[in-house]
């Protein structure tokens, strides 16, 4: 079942070629200069290097205020997913929750699945105001999202089986997303294992994959960047 298939390959930070760790967002940044997702590993990097005033990627000058807002517009106007789910983001920090929805529908309908991420949650929880609250429209998202490799997406997933009774149903998805790299589920799978939910085997292989392919999204970079700018993945 596609659903439960291993996600495709993340995209690659630009820089050190590895791939993005997508579903932590706060070790990566978009820059709007250039619409690269760059890793935090080569942005402390860059600013190891002196020049941290500068985009790690194309070397244009980070701005603020007025000059990013216009620099932000030309990218939601080339339909940029990223600008449009950022902006978006913004959008809904602001109240502005019609306007959120609208930016946040057009980058999913590129294909980002940050975006339908967020959807996800928009319909899932009573936050927006104005957003109905539907779960199967949050499903839909989260589902989309989940198979495009996001780890939230899929956690939310396992978490919304578990709720409506389907255990082992919730630890397919926890499985996956742990396999791939998410902290979060792996916790989640020890549980399912405690429970009776989940084989040893099962659980042996999933912790084996989340290894590997944590090791795989790791430098030396990314080492020094994580201590600089420590972030607990299992505080969501």
């Amino acid at each position: 079942m596609a659903l439960f298939a291993q996600p495709p390959p993340r995209e690659d930070c630009p820089i050190c070629f590895l791939e993005l760790p997508l579903q932590l967002t706060k070790q990566t940044k978009y820059y709007s200069c250039c619409g690269k997702v760059i890793c935090l590993g080569c942005i402390v990097a860059a600013e190891d290097a002196g020049v941290s005033e500068l985009c790690p990627f194309c070397r244009a000058p980070n701005v603020g205020g007025e000059e990013f807002t216009l620099r932000m517009n030309k990218r939601i106007e080339a339909n940029d997913p990223e600008a449009l789910s950022a902006r978006g983001k913004e959008e809904a920090q602001k109240g502005n929750f019609d306007e959120a929805m609208d930016l946040l529908h057009r980058s999913a309908d590129i294909g980002l699945c940050t975006a339908h991420y967020s959807l996800g949650c928009a319909y899932a929880y009573d936050e927006w105001k104005g957003v109905e609250n539907d779960p199967e429209k949050a499903r839909y998202h989260w589902e989309t999202s989940a198979m495009a490799g996001h780890g939230g997406a899929r956690y939310n997933l396992g978490g919304m089986e578990m709720k409506l009774g389907n255990g082992h149903i919730s630890m397919k998805h926890f499985m996956v997303a742990a396999k791939a790299g998410y902290a979060t589920s792996l916790y989640e799978v020890k549980r399912g294992l405690v429970n009776g939910l989940v084989t040893k085997a099962d659980y042996e292989e999933t912790i084996r994959l989340y290894e590997e392919s944590s090791n795989e999204l790791k430098s030396e970079q990314r080492d020094k960047a994580a201590a600089k700018y420590p972030y607990d993945p299992m505080k969501r």
